[in-house]
């Protein structure tokens, strides 16, 4: 690789907007490849029980995005991966890959995570931020959409994301505060 390609990483809290920039400016610039955190996800099984402490990055495989996507991207070295599975809370078979020569975005709450800005080069940072309320009727519609695609929702989902995931997000943030690390700050 004559040149290192371009790497983004994008955070912000549920439902801020993240994915929403990644993929308009994949829209821009057709060569993009985003890598999303939600592929990182533990298995249920694997992960950590709720205390009021516990932060949302104890609920990734970091290991598995630095050695499966970073560090062969980073050599100039074609890669895949695989992805969570959210219905049957499995790692995927499926490969997605990934090409040294275009540009990376990885997008997902806790992008700005010490364990992956520790190991990775990233060109620019991009916090999305928006207020709660805002974020949680997107939250809401989101999972609508995927409860209607995989046949069934129910309200322990919503429950986890007020009781569970908000703390854990809120406790990521007040502990990193990913913000005062941006490279851009992105009010949506």
């Amino acid at each position: 690789m004559n040149k290192k390609a371009l790497t983004i990483a994008i955070d912000g809290l549920a439902g801020s907007g993240k994915s929403t920039l990644a993929k308009e400016l994949q829209n821009v610039y057709p060569e993009i490849q985003i890598v999303e955190m939600d592929s990182f996800f533990l298995p249920l099984g694997l992960r950590a029980p709720f205390y009021p402490q516990k932060s949302v990055f104890l609920e990734y495989d970091y290991g598995r995005l630095l050695s499966q996507v970073f560090i062969p991207f980073q050599k100039g070295l074609a890669t895949s991966y695989t992805k969570y599975n959210w219905v049957t809370d499995e790692i995927g078979c499926e490969e997605f890959y990934v090409s040294p020569d275009k540009i990376l975005v990885l997008d997902g709450v806790t992008s700005f995570y010490p364990k992956i800005q520790d190991c990775v080069w990233f060109d620019y940072r991009i916090f999305v931020e928006c207020a709660y309320k805002t974020r949680w009727a997107r939250v809401k519609k989101r999972d609508d959409i995927i409860a209607k695609k995989f046949g069934g929702y129910n309200e322990k989902t919503r429950d986890y994301y007020k009781n569970e995931w908000v703390p854990m997000e809120n406790n990521y943030f007040k502990e990193y505060r990913p913000d005062k690390i941006a490279d851009i700050i992105m009010e949506n």
